[in-house]
């Protein structure tokens, strides 16, 4: 009966922060991050090396033989969305908003693209998925399994339509980061042992990149808990200051 308890459904939140992609840390600000609470056909999946065994055998007849392990070497995400936001749009490719001068966001700027003078923007991203966990007793607290994705880089958004409903497909693919960056994550709330854990490995290994840290978090509210959301802006969030763990 024991596994019923932890069977998950479909990833009821997706959390995006902005990162800095040299020191891997999330990026304080308005408008760094993004709560997207309804989404669809939502895919993570893995895109591992296979293991390799290479061979060299001298003329005497002895082998030297190297194994390299399977490794996991990124994550490829995509999800949809129902609505065209300008704001995760922005956020996504790194582009500044504009307004109608009332204050209303009305689109983006493309920059790095007029004659080439300057390079397009390139932004990484931590990505949080929430899974809830199936609970056996309804009375505890809410549960979920947390897919947390850092190193995030996002292609051109696409558009697409069922019938007379339009909606944005986005799709990304992670890149390896340094495993100390993590501390508390993006939005502070990775629980302490697993921030303890996680500056261990790094104190342990400082060349060591990771490419996700799934774990199991309890969580008493919901992942918006916490976030400060701009009204009117697709859940845009600010993201708190990280705090650097010590072990």
């Amino acid at each position: 009966m024991a596994e019923r308890c932890v069977k998950i459904g479909c990833p009821e939140y997706l959390r995006i922060a902005l990162m800095d992609a040299c020191t891997g840390e999330s990026i304080d600000g308005a408008g760094n991050g993004a709560l997207i609470p309804c989404s669809r056909n939502v895919t993570a999946e893995k895109v591992i090396r296979d293991e390799e065994v290479s061979e060299f055998v001298s003329d005497c007849g002895y082998p030297d033989r190297y194994v390299q392990d399977a490794q996991l070497q990124a994550y490829n995400l995509s999800f949809e969305l129902s609505s065209w936001s300008p704001e995760l749009e922005a956020l996504l490719n790194g582009n500044p908003l504009l307004d109608n001068g009332s204050g209303v966001n009305v689109g983006y700027v493309e920059e790095g693209n007029v004659g080439c003078s300057a390079a397009a923007p390139d932004p990484r991203f931590f990505v949080e998925l929430f899974y809830r966990i199936r609970q056996c007793d309804p009375g505890s607290s809410v549960a979920y399994k947390r897919l947390l994705v850092p190193g995030m880089r996002f292609k051109p958004s696409e558009n697409d339509k069922e019938g007379q409903i339009g909606f944005m497909r986005y799709s990304g693919s992670s890149e390896p980061m340094l495993t100390s960056g993590i501390n508390y994550g993006p939005y502070n709330d990775v629980s302490q042992s697993i921030a303890a854990d996680l500056n261990a490995l790094a104190t342990a290994n400082p060349n060591h990149t990771t490419i996700a840290v799934p774990f199991v978090d309890e969580l008493v509210t919901d992942p918006s808990s916490g976030l400060t959301l701009a009204a009117n802006t697709c859940y845009m969030a600010t993201v708190p200051v990280q705090t650097p763990f010590e072990a």
